[in-house]
């Protein structure tokens, strides 16, 4: 595929198929797992195939490799979040510590369930038993009026993923 913009040729689903299968037929097919909801590169948010018109191909898109996994694979570096319209949030700093914080008993019940998980869910993973019928990862909303902390317990909860120490 050609693009306005780039002299050079973009790779689509088609052209992976084509290097990595050649005519066979069932390698082809098998190669359509690499672009699935289920495969690591999806899960991960590395590889994805460009969003097409309907009725057009579905290997027929371009390979988009996100802009982040580039830098990680040219540089070692994963780089920081930017804010954006993809992602609507900045990182603050402070100097406070959390013993700083004044919250509701409920939520610091509900943080330290996140904490709970951060430490213990590597743990569940490896269980045979537990693994499958666990979802990947942990996901948490904060809201609420301004004055709330609500940047200190993300900030806390990063801390505490990022060194293993807690308060």
């Amino acid at each position: 595929m050609k693009s306005g913009n780039h002299r050079g040729m973009i790779p689509t689903g088609e052209t992976v198929q084509f290097i990595l299968g050649g005519n066979d037929i069932e390698k082809r097919i098998e190669i359509l797992k690499y672009f699935s909801n289920e495969h690591f590169f999806f899960k991960n948010g590395i590889l994805s195939l460009e969003k097409l018109k309907d009725g057009e191909p579905a290997m027929s898109g371009r390979i988009v490799m996100a802009h982040e996994w580039v830098e990680y694979f040219l540089t070692g570096d994963m780089p920081p979040l930017t804010f954006s319209q993809d992602f609507p949030a900045t990182l603050l700093t402070t100097k406070m510590e959390w013993s700083d914080l004044v919250l509701h008993s409920y939520t610091s019940d509900l943080i330290k369930d996140i904490k709970n998980w951060l430490d213990h869910h590597e743990k569940l993973y490896a269980d045979e038993i537990l693994s499958p019928k666990i979802k990947q990862g942990y996901r948490a909303l904060f809201y609420g009026p301004p004055g709330q902390a609500k940047h200190l317990q993300f900030l806390y909860l990063e801390r505490i993923q990022e060194t293993g120490i807690s308060d």
